[in-house]
């Protein structure tokens, strides 16, 4: 009596029964590799404590006790650093204050000499202006009346004949405009 399903039933039973015995075999490789890796985390565990860690430690000691010392010096070194910031900000503040009042003073200074300059030429020009009209002026009545004494020579000296036969006297006169 074989039954059609018979034979399909047997078949998948096998499958299932390989399916789980490979899943068993997997199964027991993954517990295998675990068990390694676990003896080979321990190894490196036991390597660490007894190479690295009898090392570790002081350095880590020390590093904890060089921050422990060195804290309250960065901290007094920070302090140190925002007091003298403030005191060159307060000085900076000073010296240009200074400065303007400096460069302030030297512009009033500048336009007072300017100013005594400017006085100082302006009188220089007057006083010449003076002294040109003080000589000038006599000079040209001198000159006028030199000029007049010599026309007044040189009519004497030429006496002129006219047709008649007599002599006239001939008056020269020169005349200058004045330059000034």
């Amino acid at each position: 009596m074989q039954d059609p399903l018979s034979g399909i039933l047997l078949a998948l039973t096998i499958i299932v029964g390989v399916g789980v015995l490979v899943f068993v075999v997997v199964l027991l490789m993954l517990a295998g590799t675990l068990l390694y890796a676990r003896k080979r985390i321990h190894q490196i565990l036991e390597h660490y404590d007894k190479e690295i860690v009898p090392h570790l430690a002081p350095m880590v000691k020390s590093a904890h006790s060089l921050v422990d010392d060195l804290s309250p010096k960065l901290k007094h070194v920070t302090t140190n650093m925002v007091e003298v910031s403030d005191i060159m900000r307060s000085e900076a503040q000073h010296i240009t204050v200074s400065l303007s009042d400096m460069v302030e003073r030297t512009h009033q200074q500048a336009a007072r000499v300017d100013n005594i300059v400017s006085s100082t030429l302006n009188g220089i020009g007057h006083a010449t202006a003076a002294v040109q009209e003080g000589i000038s002026a006599p000079i040209r009545h001198l000159s006028g009346i030199l000029d007049g004494l010599r026309s007044g020579l040189g009519s004497f000296r030429r006496k002129r004949t006219h047709s008649n036969g007599t002599s006239a006297t001939v008056v020269v006169r020169k005349v200058e405009q004045d330059p000034y």
